[in-house]
């Protein structure tokens, strides 16, 4: 999910959040979610999606806030 996400993958991201793969809101060894990764690419169709699929949360902090 963090990868399809980082890189833009909107379709990806939706597929697997159908499949249940893995959470919408789970980090990643630095605490950062798909949503961190969709965003800090400017990656506007994946957090569309991510925000479609499952109650992504906007305001997560990661390890460095």
């Amino acid at each position: 999910m963090h990868h399809a996400a980082g890189n833009g993958h909107a379709a990806a991201v939706e597929m697997l959040a159908h499949l249940g793969s893995t959470a919408v809101d789970r980090p990643d060894s630095t605490g950062r979610t798909p949503m961190h990764r969709a965003a800090d690419g400017r990656h506007a169709a994946a957090i569309e999606s991510l925000l479609r699929v499952g109650s992504a949360a906007v305001d997560l902090p990661d390890h460095h806030g």
